[in-house]
């Protein structure tokens, strides 16, 4: 049955009157040719991912990598951005609707390869420790594989195919040091509350089948803005309600935003800080874009009955981070409440649908995964120099003094920007959150602003507590260094810290 039969059963003929700024041509599919050029980058990722299966599966030479070896997946993910960033066809359907891209599904696909060409330069530095094996990055390569063709895909069939396909490598990836008890037992809660959250994911799926008879997403926008303004069919509109709720739910808790955030916190405190930095960059980035995804692109109608939802799990979530982090000197854990908190702000940027609010989403969304690159660099240079022994409590982080003061500023700058404090750049994508919120939110209730407002301040407590301890801890832990200082990493974290400060004078300019 195709959309105008669909259109009809509901009692609607095709002129459907929306009022959103979005709009799908479905007359518009194309034949194989055509299909495959517009997914040619999709198409590009799987072809070297299928070549590096094949040659590392067959060759004993090459069971653990070296530099080499990453170099060329290095070359790999810069190739990829090329094709992506000048690919002349940015807006289309293909494969009879089965995917669907414009420009702003385009630049998050041109951010996210960004990012996985810098996470490989980020672990290239740490090729020699014994876990970092071909398995480890064959099951990274499929993650990354799986999430470029989320980016793009318009049916539920094949999001729910994928979002499998990447939750079974990060119960692999999760559980991947067979030596440490806490990374198995990691695995296990992940694989447990994986499947829940999957549960509810596809029972949601099947909701929206039994209502809607369709399952692509362009056909569930039509439908939804239909059954909206039709008053005789009010059970299917209850039952369609709930099926957003329950699929809201359910990547949320896959994020782990508070109050489904417990199991976040056992699973990646267990984690190296490989797998727990991949985790924190690229699964945040993939959930939180398919929430942007769904709320604008097609369930954009029913944003009304699950906005207080959001509102419910943004302060949670906010709450949650705030005092979580004061109760533990984990560092893993302390990160963890720092990422909830986060999500806890990027929830409120999806608050508004409208063009502002869609660039304070987008703008927090990826200020905060490139202060975490940042962060993790400093993390994983400290545990190089240190035979691998990783920064565990939050009284290892006196070694910075070991290293050099350079490092320490650097640190310092980039806590201060997850903090929120002007003048980095941090400052300015909470900037742009709250006054998303006073904007449009405070005639409806400027008690919930001004909270929000007091939590943001005691936030910066718990960054403050860690810059505490790098310079004023009165142990005076400092880890033996039996290496000398590389002048190019100092370097490179001086310049990189310096981003952040002098990114004022550019929102100087712009506003």
């Amino acid at each position: 049955m195709n959309v105008s039969s669909k259109l009809v059963f509901f009692g609607i003929q095709d002129n459907v009157n929306t009022s959103s700024n979005i709009t799908f041509d479905l007359s518009g599919s194309s034949d194989f040719v055509t299909s495959f050029f517009c997914l040619s980058s999709e198409f590009f990722f799987v072809f070297f991912f299928i070549f590096f299966f094949l040659f590392f599966l067959y060759s004993s030479l090459f069971k653990k990598l070296n530099i080499t070896h990453l170099n060329a997946l290095c070359l790999i993910f810069l190739s990829n951005l090329f094709l992506t960033v000048y690919h002349p066809v940015t807006s289309f359907f293909c494969f009879s609707n089965m995917f669907y891209c414009d420009d702003r599904i385009f630049f998050f696909k041109i951010f996210f390869t960004i990012a996985g060409f810098l996470y490989m330069c980020l672990i290239r530095q740490r090729i020699k420790m014994d876990f970092l094996s071909y398995d480890f990055f064959f099951l990274i390569f499929l993650v990354l594989v799986a999430m470029q063709w989320l980016f793009s895909v318009n049916n539920f069939v094949y999001f729910y195919l994928l979002i499998e396909l990447i939750s079974l490598a990060a119960y692999v990836l999760s559980s991947f040091d067979v030596f440490s008890a806490k990374s198995t037992e990691a695995g296990l809660k992940y694989f447990v509350v994986g499947s829940l959250a999957s549960i509810f994911l596809l029972y949601s799926i099947s909701f929206f089948y039994g209502v809607f008879g369709t399952t692509t997403f362009s056909d569930l926008y039509l439908l939804s803005a239909v059954l909206v303004n039709n008053e005789g069919m009010q059970h299917m509109y209850n039952l369609a309600v709930f099926s957003v709720t329950l699929l809201v739910c359910s990547l949320l808790f896959k994020l782990g935003l508070a109050p489904l955030h417990l199991w976040i916190v056992d699973v990646y405190s267990g984690l190296n800080y490989v797998v727990f930095s991949f985790f924190s960059i690229f699964y945040k980035f993939i959930f939180f874009f398919l929430l942007y995804k769904f709320f604008v692109y097609t369930f954009f109608f029913f944003f009304t009955h699950i906005y207080f939802i959001l509102i419910i799990f943004a302060i949670m979530s906010i709450i949650v981070g705030c005092f979580g982090a004061f109760v533990t000197d984990d560092i893993r854990k302390i990160l963890v409440y720092s990422s909830i908190n986060h999500g806890g702000f990027l929830c409120l940027g999806l608050l508004n649908l409208s063009i502002f609010g869609y660039f304070s989403f987008v703008f927090y969304l990826f200020v905060y995964t490139y202060l975490l690159f940042f962060l993790f660099f400093v993390f994983f240079k400290f545990e190089i120099l240190n035979n691998a022994r990783a920064l565990d409590s939050l009284s290892d982080l006196s070694a910075v003094r070991g290293v050099s003061a350079v490092s320490a500023v650097s640190l310092i700058m980039i806590l201060f920007s997850m903090a929120g404090i002007p003048p980095f750049i941090g400052f300015f994508s909470k900037f742009f959150i709250f006054f998303n919120l006073f904007q449009y939110f405070f005639n409806l209730n400027f008690f919930l602003v001004f909270l929000l407002l007091f939590l943001s301040g005691i936030s910066i407590f718990v960054y403050l507590r860690m810059i505490a301890f790098v310079f004023f801890d009165a142990e005076s832990y400092v880890f033996q260094f039996n290496v000398r200082s590389n002048f190019f990493y100092k370097a490179g974290l001086f310049v990189f810290s310096l981003l952040n400060f002098f990114c004022l004078f550019f929102f100087y300019l712009v506003f």
